[in-house]
């Protein structure tokens, strides 16, 4: 990406409305280039070059990736459940949001999860270990993490 100092301010307010357009529809799945380029008065050739030019990617690809920045926030802020979170940032299925998510972040949503358990820096030592051989062997659902967050809390363990 460009500084953001070499911005024009025609460039920012763009941007800005894009990304609150974005945003605002990311459950939709029918979001897409059409949509923007009716909500922004813009052709889509138009579309293209200036965010080609501002960020270096094509619409869809900006789009996908606020979906993802945004699911990746969802996993680890809120206790929805995967299903949910593919469901809130607009992907048709569940399965495609998991490969889609893996090609952008180069883990999948569980794993996701976890590591970002891992670097808690709340938790101990202990809780670290066995989360990480958990996510190593794919045996914990979110659903069970939770669990055993709460059962190792409760406990004493962290």
């Amino acid at each position: 990406l460009p500084q953001e100092s070499t911005f024009s301010s025609a460039d920012e307010k763009f941007l800005n409305r894009l990304n609150k357009l974005i945003s605002e529809n990311l459950d939709n799945q029918q979001m897409g280039i059409p949509f923007l380029c009716t909500e922004l008065g813009i052709s889509r050739a138009g579309l293209y070059n200036k965010l080609k030019a501002l960020s270096g990617m094509g619409a869809n690809d900006y789009i996908t990736k606020l979906r993802i920045e945004r699911s990746a926030w969802l996993l680890t802020h809120t206790a929805l459940s995967i299903v949910e979170v593919a469901d809130q940032t607009g992907f048709s299925t569940s399965r495609y949001f998991s490969t889609v998510f893996k090609q952008y972040m180069g883990c999948s949503p569980t794993q996701y999860i976890l590591y970002a358990y891992i670097l808690e820096e709340d938790l101990n030592v202990f809780t670290k270990i066995f989360f990480l051989l958990s996510a190593m062997q794919r045996i914990v659902t979110r659903e069970r993490v939770l669990f055993l967050q709460k059962h190792f809390y409760f406990s004493g363990y962290i």
